[in-house]
């Protein structure tokens, strides 16, 4: 089975890439919570 995240962020083999895929993507999600209607 294929995961979301198994395409969207690099291998985590890659350590620092994969973790700075998902700071941005967290981050990401965290700015349209702040600022988005709902």
């Amino acid at each position: 089975m294929v995961n979301c995240i198994d395409c969207h962020l690099p291998p985590t083999d890659n350590t620092w890439e994969h973790y700075s895929a998902k700071l941005v993507l967290g981050m990401r999600d965290v700015w349209g919570y702040l600022t988005k209607d709902t």
